[in-house]
């Protein structure tokens, strides 16, 4: 029986993308039209209320949603490829930290800043607002940047979903040169991910290559 992935392109749904085909996974996609408004359809709320992508549907038609819950499912299933460190490791508290830290701090000050409309009223005031949103976003990533030492990948010699979900973060505001130039380290770690076959793969899916 195989998974069902609800994607849009260059959305979070990317990342999952690529650990499904480095899983080697049975899987499908259902690709929505984010420009055309298809994520806020009746249908789609139906699979996932918030209108957002990723949703993962199991085999047992459970469906999992929020990219960081989706990537510890695969890491939970999928043991032999290797998307996370070994249970019960050092390293793999690591990831668990890392994993959150982009989820909660990167990930979601995008979101924000993408939606500046939910938070406040008046075109000033949300220009203001996106762009304290990536102010913040841009702090935390120089945090990370100043943590980890790639070698190349993220937390050391091999590629995690760590790795991937960094650099599809990478392709969003505020851009690879933003990267390149403030945080070389991560930088790389993302250029050595977008090397692995399948994570280019997806990425050419979204157009980002």
């Amino acid at each position: 029986m195989s998974y069902r992935l609800y994607a849009a392109k260059q959305c979070g749904s990317a990342v999952v993308e690529a650990l499904l085909a480095i899983a080697d996974a049975e899987w499908e996609l259902e690709e929505l039209d984010f420009d055309s408004g298809e994520l806020l359809g009746e249908d789609y709320r139906q699979v996932n209320p918030l209108a957002q992508v990723p949703a993962l549907v199991l085999p047992d038609g459970r469906i999992i949603t929020e990219s960081a819950a989706i990537i510890l499912t695969l890491v939970e299933r999928f043991p032999e490829a290797g998307l996370a460190p070994p249970a019960g490791t050092d390293a793999r508290a690591e990831f668990y930290r890392w994993l959150t830290f982009l989820a909660v701090n990167v990930y979601g000050e995008m979101i924000h800043g993408d939606h500046p409309e939910r938070y406040v009223d008046g075109e000033d005031a949300s220009a203001a607002f996106t762009k304290r949103s990536d102010t913040r976003a841009r702090g935390h990533l120089a945090t990370m940047e100043a943590a980890l030492e790639p070698a190349p990948f993220l937390l050391g010699e091999r590629m995690t979903a760590l790795d991937p979900y960094l650099a599809m973060m990478r392709h969003w505001r505020p851009g690879p040169g933003w990267f390149a130039e403030a945080c070389p380290k991560l930088e790389a770690a993302a250029q050595a991910a977008e090397a692995h076959p399948q994570v280019a793969a997806a990425w050419r899916r979204q157009g980002w290559t």
